[in-house]
């Protein structure tokens, strides 16, 4: 068996009723079709990132199950079919999805695992390093930038004599071809 995952989008016009109701039925589609729903998210109304059929904002719900893979073709089907659903997702899941979900809720909840404070912790860290080295690099930059101002002054002046010689050598030219 393996975990799948479904995430879906309704119709933000829909009146909560109504979404009610089109999960419902999902949810009975996927536990006709297959050997076990594990979890159900909600993550409610949102803005979509572009209009779907003059639509701006959409219910999202994800789904997860396990199956053997041969009916998705059947649950796809009917997704495309249901008037009730924007746009679906059907990908096969992670291992440990149910258990990031958990983690999802318990940071809803204000609570924090070890592992997340692990987590988190390190990514000051490495803010914290990041804004150092950006501090170091404008004061490199300056240097740098002296640098180049000297070396194409350099180019101009030799570029300036360069031309310099060759008009004094043109000179030469027609006064000796005169």
């Amino acid at each position: 068996m393996s975990k799948f995952e479904l995430t879906f989008v309704a119709p933000g016009s829909m009146s909560e009723k109504d979404v009610t109701n089109t999960n419902d039925q999902i949810i009975d589609l996927v536990e006709k079709h297959s050997d076990k729903l594990l979890s159900e998210n909600k993550w409610g109304k949102r803005m979509l990132a572009y209009p779907i059929n003059k639509e701006k904002f959409g219910f999202y719900t994800t789904l997860e199950f396990e199956s053997d893979g041969s009916t998705n073709a059947s649950i796809e089907k009917a997704l495309r079919l249901n008037k009730g659903v924007l746009r679906f997702l059907l990908t096969r899941g992670y291992e440990n999805s149910v258990a990031l979900v958990e983690v999802e809720k318990k940071k809803d909840d204000g609570s924090r695992s070890a592992e997340e404070s692990l987590r988190r912790g390190s990514s000051k860290r490495e803010a914290t390093k990041t804004s150092q080295k950006k501090s170091v690099k404008p004061k490199k930059a300056v240097e740098d930038e002296s640098e180049r101002k000297s070396q194409v002054d350099a180019a101009l002046e030799g570029i300036l004599t360069d031309n310099e010689d060759e008009s004094k050598l043109k000179d030469n030219k027609k006064k000796s071809s005169i």
